[in-house]
């Protein structure tokens, strides 16, 4: 069970990378960033509703956003960029 998980991980993040360098040929890279997480949110706010978890408060936005931003935007919006000019493999 625990080598099918990993076989599970191991093929879906490294086949990441991989659509990453296939999208990016024909969508901007900040754009296919700014998509991909923007419907992994969309669908996590969805999830959240739906089990009716406690509401946020400000200062968690804030932390979240902070984040969000150097995760995202500076670490996942740098690997999309650079998959322009290099290989993913």
């Amino acid at each position: 069970m625990i080598i099918g998980a990993f076989a599970v991980v191991y093929f879906v993040w490294g086949s990441t990378y991989l659509a990453n360098a296939w999208a990016v040929r024909s969508i901007p890279p900040f754009l296919l960033a700014g998509l991909r997480f923007f419907f992994a949110g969309l669908l996590m706010l969805l999830v959240g509703l739906a089990l009716k978890q406690a509401k946020v408060t400000a200062r968690q936005w804030r932390n979240a956003f902070i984040a969000g931003f150097l995760l995202f935007v500076v670490g996942n919006g740098a690997l999309v960029w650079s998959l322009q000019y290099i290989d993913s493999g």
